[in-house]
């Protein structure tokens, strides 16, 4: 999304990002609920809470291999 994109262009990104994330089942992938706009009106995505962090916590602790693994699968999941 860039700046100054129109609200209308947003949601309708927003929403087509959650129909694809709500089908996805694997298990690297956190599990999608929805889309809230509780926080000031502004979209957050709701997923399944892990005990052990988020993923830029797990990013900073993991080994410089693991944290490859983890962009490669993202790069293969957006370019699909």
């Amino acid at each position: 999304m860039k700046l100054g994109q129109r609200s209308d262009d947003i949601d309708q990104h927003l929403r087509k990002e959650a129909m694809i994330w709500k089908q996805l089942r694997h298990e690297n992938i956190a599990q999608f609920y929805g889309v809230s706009f509780q926080l000031g009106g502004r979209p957050a995505i709701v997923m399944k809470w892990y005990q052990k962090g988020t993923a830029t916590e797990f990013l900073k602790r993991e080994p410089p291999r693991k944290r490859f693994e983890v962009v490669i699968i993202h790069t293969l999941l957006v370019l699909s």
